[in-house]
C-alpha cells in the first residue's frame, strides 16, 4: 500500500503577496492570501485525482509546502485546512511538521497491523475451540459405543481368555525388564497364600506328635507320623510340577487347599492315631502342592540372580512365619481347650490362600507334552552335575531341620515342658528364620550363594554340638534361634540356583524334583531318627546330625551359580 504525497509550491501568489506586506497594503494582501487559497484547493483536488486510488493508497494524501512561510499562510486561513481533508482527504504538511507526520502515520500503521493480525490469532483460535468442541462430542460418542462393546464382550468367554493372555504377557514383560521390584503385590499374595497353606500343616505337625505321645504312643509310632507328612508330597511332587508348569498358579492351589482342609478336618473329628496319620498324609500333601505352584511362579518374577535372592528371601517368610503362627496357636488353644479346638483352628486356616489368590495373574495354559516323554524328562535334570551337588546339600540341611522338628518336641517332653513352651521355642526358632531371610534382601548384591550355604552348615554343626547339653527352656530357646539363623538362609539360596541351573520352561519339574528328594529324606529319616532315638536317646541325634552336616560343607564349594546371571538366559 502507498501513501501519496505532493510538494506544491504557488511561487508568484506567495510573491505577491509578500509584496503586498512589505508595502502594508491590506487590500493586496488579502487578495493575495485569497489567490494562495484558491490554488491550493486546486493541487489538492488534483492530487486526489490523480494520487489517491484505494486499495493499491492509502485513502488520503499529503501536501508538503516547501517553505514554513506558505505553511503559515495555509493555516491562517479559516477553515482551509479541514476543508481539504474533508473535500479531498489531503493533509497540509511543512518543513517542520511532515517528519512528525511520517512517524505519527508509521506507528499508526503498525499497530494497525497488530490488530489485524491479533484479529486473525483470535479467529484461528476460536476455530480451534469449535473443533475441540466437536472433537468432544466425537469422543463422547466413542466412549458410550466404547462401553457397549465392553460390556458385551464381559459376558463372552473370549473375554476371560484375553485376560489370561494379558496376565501371561504381563509376567513375560516382568521377566524382560531389566529390573524389577523385589516385592510386589502378587508376591505378597504367594506369601500369604503359603503361610496359610504351611501354619495348617506345621500346627498339624506340631500337635498330631504331642497328642500321640499323651496317648502313650513310642517314640517309634511319633517318628511313623512326622514321616507320613512327607508321603503323598513323594506321590504327587512330579505332577504339581507338572501341573505349574502347564496350568500356573491357581488350579494347584485350589487342590493344594482341599487336600489341607480335608487333613484338618479328619484330626479334628478323631483322635485316633490312625486318623492322626491319614491328616499328616493330607496336611503334608496339600503343603507341597501348593509350595511348588508358589515357587515356580515367584522364581518367573526375578529377571537375574540377585533378584531371585531378594524374591526367595521374602518367600522364605512365609515358612518362617507359619512354623510360629501354626505352632504357637495350636500351643496355646492345646493348653486352654484341648487337641481338638486346635485341629479345628487349623483346618480353617488354608481357606485364606484361596481369596489371596485372586491378586495373583492368571497364566495361559501351555501346550501339554506325551505323559512318558515328560516323566522322562524330568529325572533326566539330575543329570546337571551342579543339579545333583545342590540336592545334597539341600538334603543335609533339610534333614537338620527335620531333625529338629523330631528332637524338640521329644526332648522338651523328657524334660518337663508344657505344650505352649515348646511351642514358644519352635516360635522363636521360626522368628530367628524370618529375621535372617529379612536381611538377605539388603545383602542380596554382596553375597553367592555357595559361600551362605557353607557358612550356614558349619553354623548348623555349631550349633547341633551344643543343643543337647541345653537343660531348660531359655537355653534350648537360644539354641534354636541361632540354629533358625543358620537355616533361614539355605532356603532362597538353594531356590535361587535350582531357577538358574535348570531349563527356564521347566522351574516347576525342577522344584519337583528337589521336593521328591527333601520328601523322601522326610519320610525316611524321622524312621531312623525314631530308631536312633530308642536305641542312644533323642539329645544324641542333634550330634550324629551334626557331624553329617559339617562334613558335607565341602559340598557347597562345587555349586558355582552365579548371582547375577539372568533368567532369560536358562535353555
Amino acid at each position: 500500500m502507498w501513501l501519496p504525497i505532493d510538494a506544491k509550491f504557488p511561487r508568484e501568489d506567495y510573491e505577491r503577496l509578500l509584496e503586498a506586506q512589505e508595502r502594508a497594503d491590506p487590500v493586496g494582501v488579502e487578495v493575495a492570501a485569497k489567490a494562495i487559497e484558491v490554488r491550493l484547493r486546486i493541487e489538492a483536488r488534483t492530487i486526489r485525482e490523480k494520487y489517491i486510488a484505494p486499495p493499491h493508497t492509502t485513502d488520503f494524501g499529503i501536501m508538503y509546502l516547501p517553505t514554513e512561510g506558505l505553511y503559515a499562510e495555509a493555516l491562517l486561513r479559516p477553515g482551509l485546512l479541514e476543508s481539504l481533508q474533508r473535500e479531498h482527504k489531503v493533509m497540509l504538511a511543512g518543513p517542520t511538521t511532515l517528519l512528525a507526520t511520517l512517524n505519527s502515520l508509521q506507528m499508526g500503521f503498525r499497530t494497525l497491523a497488530l490488530e489485524k493480525r491479533s484479529a486473525e490469532v483470535w479467529e484461528v483460535l476460536g476455530a480451534v475451540k469449535t473443533e475441540f468442541a466437536k472433537f468432544g462430542a466425537v469422543l463422547a460418542r466413542v466412549k458410550g459405543q466404547t462401553q457397549t462393546v465392553l460390556n458385551t464382550l464381559g459376558d463372552a468367554e473370549v473375554l476371560e481368555h484375553k485376560r489370561c493372555c494379558l496376565a501371561h504377557n504381563l509376567i513375560s514383560k516382568m521377566r524382560r525388564t531389566h529390573r524389577v521390584a523385589s516385592f510386589s503385590r502378587p508376591l505378597l499374595a504367594l506369601i500369604l497364600g503359603q503361610i496359610s497353606l504351611h501354619s495348617c500343616m506345621a500346627g498339624v505337625r506340631m500337635a498330631a506328635p504331642l497328642q500321640a505321645l499323651k496317648q502313650g504312643q513310642s517314640e517309634w509310632a511319633v517318628g511313623v507320623l512326622m514321616a507320613l507328612f512327607a508321603v503323598a508330597p513323594i506321590v504327587l511332587a512330579m505332577q504339581a510340577g507338572r501341573m505349574a508348569d502347564r496350568f500356573g498358579y491357581h488350579r494347584p492351589l485350589h487342590i493344594a487347599v482341599g487336600m489341607s482342609l480335608a487333613g484338618g478336618i479328619v484330626a479334628a473329628l478323631t483322635s485316633h492315631y490312625l486318623a492322626m496319620c491319614l491328616a499328616a498324609v493330607l496336611t503334608g500333601a496339600g503343603a507341597n502342592f501348593g509350595l511348588i505352584a508358589i515357587q515356580r511362579t515367584a522364581g518367573r518374577m526375578a529377571s537375574d540372580g540377585i533378584e531371585r535372592m531378594r524374591v526367595f528371601s521374602w518367600l522364605g517368610l512365609a515358612p518362617a512365619l507359619a512354623n510360629f503362627v501354626g505352632p504357637v496357636s495350636a500351643g496355646a488353644v492345646i493348653d486352654l481347650f484341648g487337641f481338638r479346638a486346635a485341629f479345628a483352628v487349623l483346618m480353617l486356616m488354608p481357606l485364606a490362600a484361596l481369596f489371596w489368590a485372586r491378586r495373583v495373574p492368571v497364566e495361559v495354559p501351555a501346550v501339554p507334552a506325551d505323559a512318558a516323554a515328560r516323566e522322562r524328562a524330568s529325572w533326566d535334570l539330575l543329570r546337571l552335575p551342579q543339579l545333583r551337588h545342590l540336592l545334597l546339600v539341600n538334603w543335609l540341611l533339610s534333614a537338620s531341620w527335620d531333625v529338629h522338628a523330631f528332637v524338640l518336641p521329644i526332648l522338651g517332653h523328657e524334660r518337663g515342658l508344657s505344650a505352649s513352651a515348646i511351642g514358644s521355642i519352635l516360635g522363636l526358632y521360626a522368628v530367628a528364620v524370618a529375621s535372617v531371610r529379612l536381611v538377605i534382601p539388603l545383602l542380596a548384591h554382596r553375597l553367592t550363594e555357595s559361600q551362605v550355604l557353607m557358612g550356614a552348615m558349619l553354623w548348623t554343626a555349631l550349633v547341633f554340638a551344643v543343643y543337647p547339653l541345653a537343660r531348660s527352656a531359655w537355653p534350648m530357646a537360644l539354641c534354636a534361634v541361632l540354629l533358625g539363623l543358620s537355616l533361614g538362609a539355605v532356603q532362597p539360596m538353594v531356590m535361587s540356583t535350582l531357577h538358574h541351573i535348570t531349563p527356564h520352561d521347566r522351574h516347576g519339574e525342577a522344584i519337583a524334583v528337589r521336593s521328591v528328594t527333601i520328601n523322601m529324606s522326610s519320610t525316611l529319616m524321622p524312621l531312623l531318627f525314631g530308631a536312633v532315638g530308642t536305641a542312644v536317646g533323642a539329645a544324641a541325634l542333634f550330634w550324629v546330625m551334626g557331624a553329617a552336616v559339617g562334613a558335607g560343607s565341602l559340598q557347597a564349594r562345587r555349586i558355582g551359580a552365579p548371582s547375577s546371571a539372568p533368567a532369560e538366559s536358562k535353555t
